[in-house]
């Protein structure tokens, strides 16, 4: 765990002194290295920076991510809304209210209205992803990168997926970025 730390420290060094953008302050870590920060405060306290190196923000992947890791493994359940049961419209509106205080609609329906549509290949962190999976059912994620997204899997529940499988990139529909 130390040497998690102590890791984090020195990339973040790094990212303090060759970056001038605030959001690309913090590199975007994998899963093992950011599940044990709930948000931007208690990244802060681990990591203990002097007060002019705190972190503002976090980048959008990293809070995503760090989204994910209170809700893996939520069951899905139609219609629910909470860690009991969740379903993927439910998932991506509270994934947006919680991390970046944006108000989306309810249903996947609603939802691919908001927006601007962007091509697959121009995908990045944040962006909504939407399939056609039957006549009349549609399914929404959220996507983090390298063609991998979040969302609520009706067998896996809150999982992380990937675009390029054969089922999702087959039943692939659009994708929109919304404005942060």
């Amino acid at each position: 765990m130390k040497l998690l730390k102590v890791s984090l420290i020195i990339l973040i060094s790094l990212q303090f002194t060759a970056c001038s953008k605030k959001e690309s302050q913090v590199q975007p870590y994998t899963q093992e290295q950011i599940k044990e920060y709930k948000n931007v405060e208690e990244y802060n306290q681990a990591i203990n920076f002097p007060p002019e190196q705190k972190v503002e923000t976090l980048d959008i992947k990293t809070s995503l991510l760090l989204h994910y890791q209170q809700w893996k493994n939520t069951k899905y359940k139609y219609g629910g809304t909470t860690r009991k049961g969740i379903d993927c419209s439910a998932f991506v509106q509270k994934t947006f209210k919680s991390r970046f205080n944006i108000k989306i609609p309810r249903t996947t329906l609603l939802q691919v209205k908001k927006g601007k549509t962007i091509s697959r290949k121009n995908l990045q962190a944040g962006d909504l992803i939407f399939f056609k999976t039957g006549k009349n059912q549609r399914h929404v994620g959220i996507y983090l990168s390298k063609g991998n997204f979040m969302h609520a899997s009706t067998k896996k529940g809150v999982t992380i997926s990937s675009i390029n499988s054969p089922y999702y990139s087959s039943h692939f529909w659009t994708a929109k970025r919304l404005n942060f």
